[in-house]
């Protein structure tokens, strides 16, 4: 019990100030709550699954990842790598997921019959690359809340000789509200030969993707724009190309990223020696974001990078690295070399 008596009247004056803080931030918060705490949400989500490759061996660049190979990639590898992303994934609970690192609809057939065994239904969208490696986008959604309308592959074109990954984009009719969705997965150029080097590539795979969303007048409409860019939201390739900023009350920009929300805090979702990079974003269109469009709107302060501990490497050169399949050569057992990122709309 505080005593009055023995306090001076700027004590006490200090100690009603800090109660009425308290107290104005809880109703704020609590206004904020129910505004938004609906109960009805699209919860959307991306996830470089690294490396996400069956055990046969393929024309393409794929050697590594079959029994005979450097990682000797048989069937019981093939098998533990489906349970341990089916167990993120469904950890996730999202209603859509754009994947990339995945070498064909097989794959993703047998990610889905996993996730079917945890109670997790999901329909897929998928389209062979042309990339070198053997790997393209995907898409995992929620057939109870959305259906597709349409679908197709954005081919992206560097140079003569350099082939890459497609942008998927799907249209998503949302049942309970009848809003349409545009959705795109993408997965740029890495960062091979170095960033600036590289930097190029990125900016065709930018150019690429805002040429058609204006092109086709998209930006006016609810869309959503995943992926591991190999950019950060500060790289030219984002902020000057694509046009994509981060969220704020006086902005104005193409796209609002809230990959940008995490530059400040330390945060990220690939770690490359001791510093965290934030490749893989979530970005909204204007109308899901200042709440002047359809019914599907973002959910402020959802927005996540997903990183449970379980997640993280323990111990080692490597702790707190996300916990991926391989380190070198050693076989880890892991997750994924990068962090899934997530998000919520909200409807009424």
């Amino acid at each position: 019990m505080i005593n009055f008596a023995t306090m001076n009247v700027r004590s006490i004056f200090q100690l009603f100030a800090v109660i009425w803080i308290i107290l104005s931030s809880n109703a704020c918060s609590g206004t904020r709550i129910k505004q938004h705490d609906t109960g009805k949400t699209l919860k959307l989500g991306f996830w470089n699954l690294e490396n996400l490759y069956d055990t046969k061996n393929d024309p393409w660049n794929d050697d590594d990842f079959t029994p005979e190979g450097a990682n000797f990639w048989d069937a019981t590898r093939y098998s533990n790598k489906l349970s341990n992303l089916s167990k993120v994934i469904d950890s996730l609970n999202v209603d859509v997921l754009g994947v990339c690192e995945v070498e064909n609809l097989g794959v993703l057939k047998d990610l889905s019959e996993k996730l079917s065994e945890k109670g997790k239904k999901y329909e897929i969208v998928h389209y062979d690359s042309p990339d070198e490696r053997g790997i393209d986008a995907g898409l995992f959604y929620n057939p109870n809340k959305l259906k597709v309308i349409s679908s197709e592959p954005i081919a992206v074109k560097p140079g003569e000789k350099d082939k890459t990954r497609d942008i998927l984009y799907v249209r998503l009719l949302h049942t309970a509200t009848g809003d349409t969705l545009h959705y795109f997965v993408n997965h740029w150029p890495s960062r091979r030969g170095g960033e600036k080097e590289s930097a190029g590539k990125r900016a065709v795979a930018a150019e690429t993707l805002n040429t058609y969303l204006t092109g086709k007048g998209l930006l006016k409409k609810s869309v959503v724009v995943v992926g591991d860019f190999n950019d950060n939201p500060w790289d030219s390739s984002i902020q000057k190309v694509l046009g994509a900023c981060k969220p704020a009350k006086k902005a104005s920009c193409n796209l609002y990223n809230l990959g940008a929300f995490f530059t400040a805090s330390g945060k990220g979702t690939l770690k490359f020696g001791n510093s965290w990079d934030i490749f893989d974003q979530i970005m909204l269109s204007g109308p899901l974001w200042n709440e002047k469009g359809g019914n599907l709107k973002f959910k402020p302060y959802s927005n996540q990078i997903y990183s449970p501990s379980w997640m993280l490497q323990k111990g080692g050169k490597y702790e707190g690295h996300p916990l991926r399949t391989f380190g070198g050569k050693n076989y880890l057992n892991g997750y994924s070399d990068h962090l899934p990122v997530t998000a919520e709309l909200y409807y009424d």
